[in-house]
């Protein structure tokens, strides 16, 4: 995913504060989430962001992780979650 212009990305955490959401500072929409687990970087994507959205199949599945404890949450996201690379671009 490239971002066209990086200053309209607002980070925000939520609850435990260990999780950076991506939010567009423009339109408001949730982009992804991401964070450092035991030295890496994770996180997921809000596929409806995508252009080759329409072309994905599979069944959306509401999900409610609010009972979790932080111990819980940092393991599920490690196992389900993808490694983040960050690629810095060009500077002004």
């Amino acid at each position: 995913m490239s971002v066209a212009d990086a200053s309209l990305l607002q980070r925000y955490r939520f609850g435990l504060g260990i999780t950076d959401f991506l939010i567009c500072r423009r339109c408001g929409v949730y982009l992804m989430a991401m964070m450092e687990i035991e030295g890496g970087l994770y996180g997921v994507l809000n596929a409806n962001v995508l252009d080759c959205r329409a072309a994905m199949s599979g069944e959306v599945q509401p999900m409610e992780y609010g009972g979790e404890d932080e111990a819980a949450r940092l393991a599920r996201r490690k196992t389900r979650w993808t490694p983040v690379v960050v690629i810095e671009g060009p500077s002004a």
